[in-house]
């Protein structure tokens, strides 16, 4: 018997950990890789941006990398699309290469381009890669025409221009706008209220000709805590299930696997907001779900065994 049992749990964390690993497959092909025509550029996260309750002044930068997968040089361009929000003329956004800024256009100008696109880097060689960084700038200026709830939703579209020397291949060259490939992006600013005191001198950091320099943030480390709470919870069914199975089901059995999936979820909420969201986060409460549709299966049926 003790060695039947040690076989389950061996299963078990075989499982799981065979999960761990498909999961996080799933999230590097889906939220850090695009591929427009012959570029292929990479990103952490799911969202380029996703920032709330920003201040003016305040600088956030993502990196990127974009590798030239073709056998001809090819320009690298991005535009705006799906642009909205009172935000989207005020927040500024600036490719950089090497911490300088290659140009600096707002989210609004960037989405009315004329030609639906603007060139970050002329050239990148064949089998090449640049790395550079996208900011999205909150200006200093920025004051009270923005107090209440403010926000800018947009996407960026990323690719190479339709006049770059077409590939001898498979590959498509054409305008950024016509790829595809976006990433869905929001920054909101929610400022305090109009009594909050002002930051005291020596709490302000100042450039050499006196104004407000705002703070430098880093994007977010990409969520993982969803995955930690499922792991915890597959792997705790699978032991009440293991534990239930020939016995005398406890009062309400099947009353305490929901309940410990929602303090799961609920400790997934709050420690989830440290964190950059994925598209796991925001459907952690179905993939709970699921999880628990296919445990009460097994229980059923084993229900069905006991009583033949």
């Amino acid at each position: 018997m003790l060695k039947k049992k040690t076989g389950y749990l061996i299963a078990s964390v075989s499982v799981c950990i065979g999960l761990l690993g498909l999961i996080f497959s799933v999230i590097g092909t889906r939220a850090a890789t695009l591929t427009p025509g012959p570029l292929s550029i990479s990103y952490a996260g799911d969202q380029l941006f996703n920032e709330t309750n920003i201040e003016p002044g305040d600088v956030f930068i993502k990196d990127i990398s974009i590798t030239n997968t073709g056998t001809l040089p090819h320009s690298f361009s991005m535009s705006a699309g799906n642009v909205s929000g009172n935000l989207a003329n005020v927040i500024q956004i600036e490719p950089r290469d090497g911490g300088s800024a290659i140009w600096n256009e707002t989210l609004a100008n960037l989405a009315a381009i004329p030609n639906g696109s603007k060139v970050v880097i002329a050239s990148i060689g064949p089998k090449s890669t640049k790395n550079l960084q996208i900011a999205a700038i909150f200006p200093s200026a920025s004051g009270n025409e923005f107090q209440g709830q403010s926000s800018a939703n947009f996407s960026f579209i990323f690719g190479n221009e339709s006049t770059d020397k077409a590939e001898p291949s498979s590959f498509t060259s054409l305008r950024p706008r016509s790829l595809g490939q976006s990433i869905i992006s929001a920054i909101t600013y929610n400022p305090p209220s109009e009594d909050t005191s002002q930051a005291q001198p020596d709490q302000t950091n100042s450039n050499s000709d006196g104004t407000a320099k705002g703070t430098t943030t880093v994007v977010k480390e990409l969520c993982f805590w969803w995955l930690v709470a499922l792991v915890i919870l597959i792997i705790s069914l699978i032991l009440y299930y293991r534990y239930n199975k020939g016995r005398e089901k406890l009062v309400v059995w099947w009353l305490w696997p929901i309940l410990f999936a929602a303090a799961l979820y609920v400790v997934h909420y709050y420690v989830d907001k440290s964190y950059q969201q994925t598209i796991f986060c925001h459907w952690f409460w179905a993939i709970e779900a699921a999880t628990l549709i296919v445990y009460y299966i097994f229980e059923l049926r084993s229900l069905r065994e006991n009583q033949n």
